[in-house]
C-alpha cells in the first residue's frame, strides 16, 4: 500500500515575546489521502513545564487519526524556552519519519521507521515492537539526553471541532505519562506559567 507523508510541524514556545503567537498557531488544514492511502501528520509542542512532546499520527481518506509514535523529551523546568531560534523541521516518504528540533539551544534528532518499529533518538536505537511512546530523559543535561524507557497508550487521536489534534487526551490515558509531564513543577515566568496551567490541567482532563 502506498503512503503519502504530509508531515506538519507545530511548534509552540512558551516564551514572554513569542506567547500570543504561540497560543494561536494551529495545524495547516489536513489534505485528505486518495482512498486506499494513508497520509501522515506530526508535530512537536510544549507539553508541561518540563517537556516537549513530538508526536507522529496516521489518518486515512476517513480523517481518522491515529498515533504512531509519541517522543516525551523531559528536562529542567523551562528548558525549552533558553535561546533563541526555536524550531523544528520534520519529512520523510513511506514509512519513514525524521525530525530536527531546536529547542533551549539544543538540537535534538529523532528517525523513525514505522515498518520496522524503529527509532533513532539522538543516534540511541529504540526497538519499540508494540510500545508508541518513547520517554527521554535529561535532554538539557551536560552528559545529553538518556532513553528512559518505552510504552503503550490507545493510539487513536481524537480532534477538536477546528481539527487541532487532542495529544492531551492521549496523554492522559496513561498515569505513567501524566506522572512523567511533572505539572507540579513551576515554571520561573508567571505568564508563560498560564499558559503551561492550561495544557496540564487537559492533561487532568479539566
Amino acid at each position: 500500500m502506498r503512503m503519502s507523508h504530509l508531515a506538519a510541524g507545530i511548534a509552540l514556545v512558551v516564551t514572554p515575546v513569542l506567547l500570543a503567537t504561540a497560543s494561536t498557531q494551529l495545524p495547516p488544514a489536513r489534505r485528505l489521502p486518495p482512498p486506499g492511502t494513508m497520509a501522515t501528520r506530526s508535530a512537536t509542542q510544549v507539553i508541561s513545564p518540563v517537556a516537549l512532546a513530538t508526536w507522529v499520527a496516521k489518518y486515512g481518506s476517513d480523517g481518522v487519526s491515529t498515533i504512531d509514535l509519541i517522543v516525551l523529551w523531559r528536562g529542567m523546568p523551562g528548558w525549552f524556552s533558553r535561546g533563541s531560534g526555536n524550531g523544528v523541521s520534520s519529512g520523510g516518504s513511506n514509512a519513514s519519519f525524521y525530525s530536527t528540533i531546536q529547542y533551549g539551544g539544543l538540537d535534538l534528532q529523532l528517525e523513525f521507521d514505522s515498518q520496522a518499529r524503529v527509532a533513532q533518538v539522538q543516534g540511541m536505537r529504540v526497538d519499540l515492537g508494540d510500545s508508541n511512546v518513547i520517554l527521554v530523559e535529561g535532554v538539557d543535561m551536560p552528559g545529553g539526553p538518556m532513553v528512559a524507557g518505552t510504552l503503550r497508550v490507545e493510539s487513536d487521536l481524537p480532534q477538536a471541532d477546528n481539527g487541532y489534534p487532542r495529544i492531551e487526551e492521549v496523554l492522559r490515558r496513561s498515569p505513567q505519562i501524566v506522572s512523567y509531564l511533572g505539572c507540579d513543577e513551576r515554571l520561573p515566568d508567571g505568564l508563560a506559567q498560564k499558559m503551561i496551567d492550561v495544557i496540564c490541567a487537559r492533561l487532568a482532563g479539566q
